[in-house]
């Protein structure tokens, strides 16, 4: 990123009035998380070239992530006002508009995802209407995004049930057994890979186009925010007894990695040694909640530090969901990045801490210390980009 920045000023400086390198070295600039110069790099790439509708739309989401929400709604009208329908721009403001609670507005602009550049889902093709709030219907819900976006969204799933007559519930295929559980009789459940034949339902919604319906203000949150998943609770007693064998130690759950390829995603992570030297003390067990192969990292631990982080080989941590879940419910309290270990465990309501970088998702706001779609997860934000100077030893051990 260095020698590429290098390489835009040598441009630059070539051709001083080159607006797309100004741009390009703007969005580098941001990957590196220098957003100051970002955004005087885009600023003068729209001096440049006035109409440069990708240059606003960049510059106010840097002007997000600084927590300039004012600037940056303005940066995405800016924008608008050149090209009315630019997803992007609309779409970007509508997350601004969701991390400062202005769920109206945000969850209406979220429609415009599917017209963006990055979004990866794909829009169900069915001859069948979408859903707009009819009630008494047959409604197929479809997962449309990652395993934790479809667990948030499930919390809405009882709210939809009371008024339809039936439910298909199309979703990752891990979750299902967990969901069955959790969820009432009515709903017949399918995995993404399987197509569900039109006659079987009168309409159909994408799982995360349901908050526009029941999530309308910070009070509609509460109704599921105290849980709504369970767990099979002797697996996870089970699990307790196994790991602890009768020792009075408070069992901690860790996650660590996140294989997101969303932006700022990388900047989620946390080092593994950092957070075992934070955490571990005579009083607490550790037992990894990490799913994928994270064997070596592990033992490299043991051997330098000579700390045990407990792998429970009977569950595979990203094959079985259900497992994970009960690992989970073993625990006295998690510690986690943004994954979907967070909405697994708000989900169960285990107590939780969630590590934010400071350029986070919108779905944890920009300041509260609170989620308000999981009551028992507790937000730890950097003070600064990529920095995770805070004392993780405060909320763990007490």
């Amino acid at each position: 990123l260095e020698e590429a920045v290098k390489a835009y000023k040598k441009a630059i400086h070539i051709k001083p009035d080159y607006a797309d390198a100004f741009y390009n070295m703007g969005v580098t600039l941001e990957e590196q998380g220098n957003l100051e110069e970002a955004v005087k790099a885009y600023k003068k790439a729209i001096h440049i070239k006035p109409d440069y509708v990708e240059a606003y739309n960049n510059m106010g989401n840097v002007l997000k992530s600084q927590r300039k929400v004012a600037e940056a709604i303005e940066a995405f009208k800016n924008a608008l006002e050149l090209k009315s329908d630019y997803a992007d721009a609309l779409h970007n403001m509508g997350q601004t508009f969701l991390a400062i609670k202005n769920f109206c507005e945000g969850f209406k602009l979220s429609a415009w995802r599917w017209k963006t550049k990055k979004f990866w889902g794909r829009f169900l093709t069915s001859a069948k209407p979408v859903w707009g709030g009819e009630t008494n219907q047959r409604l197929l819900v479809w997962g449309e995004q990652g395993i934790g976006d479809e667990i948030m969204f499930a919390s809405m799933i009882p709210e939809l049930c009371e008024a339809q007559s039936k439910i298909i519930v199309q979703c990752d295929k891990r979750l299902i057994p967990l969901f069955q559980r959790s969820f009432c009789d009515k709903i017949s459940f399918y995995s993404n890979d399987k197509r569900v034949c039109e006659d079987d339902y009168d309409y159909h919604i994408p799982m995360g186009s349901l908050p526009l319906f029941f999530r309308k203000s910070l009070g509609d949150f509460k109704i599921a925010s105290h849980g709504f998943l369970r767990c099979d609770k002797k697996l996870a007693q089970n699990i307790r007894n196994q790991i602890l064998l009768g020792r009075n130690k408070k069992l901690v759950g860790i996650s660590w990695n996140t294989v997101s390829t969303s932006a700022h995603a990388k900047a989620r992570n946390f080092s593994l040694r950092d957070l075992v030297l934070a955490l571990d003390n005579e009083r607490t067990q550790l037992v990894s909640l990490q799913y994928g192969d994270v064997s070596a990292e592990i033992e490299a631990v043991k051997k330098d530090l000579d700390i045990e982080i407990v792998q429970y080989s009977s569950v595979d941590n990203m094959r079985d969901i259900d497992g994970l879940a009960s690992i989970i419910m073993a625990c006295d309290q998690v510690v986690t990045i943004d994954n979907c270990t967070v909405h697994l465990a708000g989900a169960l309501g285990v107590k939780t801490d969630l590590l934010l970088p400071r350029t986070c998702d919108w779905r944890w706001g920009l300041d509260c210390d609170d989620s308000y779609w999981y009551e028992s997860v507790k937000l730890h934000r950097q003070s600064k980009n990529a920095n995770w100077n805070m004392r993780i030893s405060q909320f763990t051990t007490q």
